[in-house]
């Protein structure tokens, strides 16, 4: 090849990845955030699991005393994976800081409803469950096993392109903007 081809190509291979890159980039943030939202399922699943267990006890699975045990050291037996060490994976978002990353009050990333706290309830008081959230992407800090405390501002992470991973009472997985949630929020947060 003489040098005027070798700058065409090099030109064309440059413009190439230049239309690429932004697309490489949407798929990774796509994949993340799926990610995301099977831990969330993988979440639901473990509520599932842990209300049929203690039905009648304590519906969800909430922290009755001050120095109990958290929702998520509750479910942590109802999530799979312990042969091989990557149950803690399903209590991290993909897209959280390495900092919320572990799996202690201080460094879990998805936060518990608290408006259900302290005492749990029964599915059949809640109204609406696949509207009312269990479960999202929380903010770090000293409380960040609760996304919405009882009182308190809403700790909503919104991870995704501006969005946070959410898990209704039902099960059911979406997204949704700090916005949304503080405009709806006694039909995603209070009991109906």
């Amino acid at each position: 090849m003489s040098a005027p081809e070798t700058t065409i190509v090099i030109i064309l291979f440059g413009v190439i990845l230049s239309i690429l890159m932004p697309t490489i980039g949407l798929l990774r943030e796509n994949a993340l955030s799926t990610r995301c939202q099977q831990h969330l399922r993988s979440l639901g699943v473990a509520i599932s699991q842990y209300m049929s267990d203690y039905y009648g006890k304590n519906w969800l699975p909430a922290s009755e005393l001050p120095n109990g045990p958290f929702w998520f050291q509750k479910l942590e037996p109802f999530v799979g994976g312990h042969e091989t060490g990557r149950w803690r994976e399903s209590f991290v978002c993909s897209r959280a800081p390495l900092g919320q990353r572990g799996f202690t009050r201080d460094t879990i990333s998805y936060g518990w409803n608290e408006r259900f706290l302290p005492f749990g309830t029964v599915d059949k008081d809640v109204l609406r469950q696949s509207e009312t959230i269990a479960i999202a992407d929380s903010q770090s800090g000293p409380e960040c096993e609760t996304v919405l405390p009882s009182h308190g501002s809403l700790r909503l992470a919104t991870r995704h392109r501006g969005k946070a991973g959410v898990l209704f009472l039902a099960g059911n997985v979406d997204s949704v903007t700090r916005a949304e949630a503080e405009f709806e929020w006694p039909r995603y947060w209070d009991r109906q």
